[in-house]
């Protein structure tokens, strides 16, 4: 991570950095999950349109 753009009141010691990068990631995963999430849900009231004649959300 570069520190070249970070205003000038951003803490700049290497281990605050570290903390910074871990939860960007640990945020980007997190996301990650979110999307897989609401694409298993979709698919499953597709299935459960077909088996029923109408979706989740119209009953």
């Amino acid at each position: 991570m570069t520190t070249d753009n970070l205003p000038a009141q951003f803490p700049n010691d290497p281990t605050s950095l570290e903390a910074i990068d871990r939860f960007r990631l640990l945020m980007l995963n997190y996301r990650s999950a979110v999307q897989v999430v609401r694409t298993k849900i979709h698919y499953l009231d597709q299935e459960y349109q077909i088996q029923n004649g109408h979706t989740l959300v119209d009953s």
